[in-house]
């Protein structure tokens, strides 16, 4: 499953977006879909659920059903159990952790990571505390935390051979962003639209948490949803 996360800070500007790509590295060819345009959510809300965008406390969910062209189709306003908006929560931290070491996974898989104080040779890894000879085979998003090791102190902990260039620990991250009460929360949505599950493209979705304020006194969380096939 693919999914946009987008999380907005002082408007519904779309923003800080991340992707969770760990649930379909082994997909090709998945549909992009254009993003929705700006200002287009905030104008449906105050179309279609008045009371939502006013503040009403009863309200923290909005479902947006859209062609392919990002163009509306139905919407509904609900009130999501905790169960849901804390499994939201949880992937953004997710996504917050993966974002934060991007950068230097990104050196790690591509051979460029280097421990500082050793030499320039590539550095001992060492994956969920097994010791490997090659990194290059890593998702950028299964990587949860990285640490570099001193020559000195990998030497000891990792033997001889990292006294000179250090050693690289990485930690993998094996929780996976689907979450049965997501899930189910989806499908009861689009039941109250009338809209068959199959006819809905479930690996792309856009998920938006509005800050606290913005509809109402707590967040909203904003789901997007792509209806499959050519748009008319």
């Amino acid at each position: 499953m693919r999914m946009t996360f987008q999380r907005r800070v002082t408007s519904l500007t779309l923003a800080a977006i991340a992707l969770i790509a760990s649930a379909t590295e082994a997909q090709t060819a998945r549909r992009e879909y254009p993003p929705v345009p700006r200002g287009a959510i905030s104008e449906w809300t105050a179309r279609y659920h008045a009371n939502a965008f006013a503040g009403d406390s009863r309200v923290n969910s909005l479902t947006f059903v859209v062609d392919t062209n990002a163009r509306y189709v139905a919407s509904s306003a609900d009130s999501l159990p905790v169960a849901v908006t804390a499994a939201v929560d949880s992937i953004f931290a997710i996504v917050a952790a993966h974002n934060a070491i991007r950068e230097t996974a990104t050196q790690l898989v591509e051979g460029r990571l280097r421990v500082p104080g050793g030499d320039s040779t590539p550095p001992v890894y060492v994956v969920d505390g097994v010791r490997v000879k090659r990194v290059d085979s890593l998702k950028l998003n299964a990587i949860e935390s990285i640490r570099l090791v001193k020559p000195a102190d990998a030497a000891i902990a990792y033997g001889p051979d990292a006294a000179k260039s250090g050693a690289v620990v990485v930690t993998l991250d094996h929780r996976s962003p689907k979450n049965s009460a997501i899930d189910v929360s989806l499908l009861q949505r689009l039941s109250k639209l009338g809209i068959a599950a199959e006819r809905v493209d479930l690996g792309n979705m856009q998920w938006i948490v509005t800050n606290a304020g913005t509809f109402g006194a707590s967040p909203t969380y904003i789901n997007v949803l792509f209806l499959k096939g050519r748009a008319p």
